[in-house]
């Protein structure tokens, strides 16, 4: 091998954990956030803003669960499916992904509006998030298939299988 191939780094497994460093990023962010938005909008949180009702405000929790749910069954089914493919399951993961990220940063109006719209963008994102679960995972999978590193793995316990009798090449 030549001294510059072992230099080469692989990033290919950027490319699949993109995603899922940005949804665990926004998932904490949204978390952190919630309780500056309580000092920031405390008349919306102790309710006694006009349309800030309790389960408005813990609508935060599960509209990106019932998102991501619906990410994972929904586009997870129609990447396996001829077609569709895992390729435009990862271009409806990152748009999905893209728009309620965008729909998060721009909420804006009265306290009531700006808390519909964040779990609207929260389950937006979800789908998105749960749709690169399930396209990632089986790409990741498939890429270490494909390298040396797994064939050499299998062939550890080869020597041992055969009486102990390790052969070197």
């Amino acid at each position: 091998n030549p001294p510059s191939a072992k230099r080469k780094i692989d990033l290919s497994w950027v490319i699949d954990g993109s995603g899922m460093f940005t949804e665990a990023f926004v998932l904490f962010a949204v978390g952190q956030l919630r309780t500056v938005w309580a000092l920031a909008y405390p008349e919306c949180f102790d309710y006694s803003y006009p349309g800030c009702t309790k389960s408005l405000l813990n609508s935060f929790s599960f509209a990106q669960a019932a998102g991501i749910i619906f990410g994972m069954l929904v586009v997870g089914y129609l990447a396996g499916r001829p077609g569709f493919g895992r390729m435009y399951g990862s271009i409806t993961a990152a748009t999905a992904m893209l728009i309620g990220a965008i729909m998060l940063v721009c909420a804006s109006g009265n306290p009531s509006q700006i808390f519909t719209i964040i779990p609207v963008g929260l389950a937006v994102f979800g789908v998105g998030s749960g749709s690169e679960y399930t396209c990632a995972s089986v790409l990741a999978a498939e890429r270490s298939e494909a390298t040396n590193l797994h064939k050499s793995r299998g062939q550890e316990g080869q020597g041992m299988e055969e009486g102990g009798r390790h052969h070197s090449h």
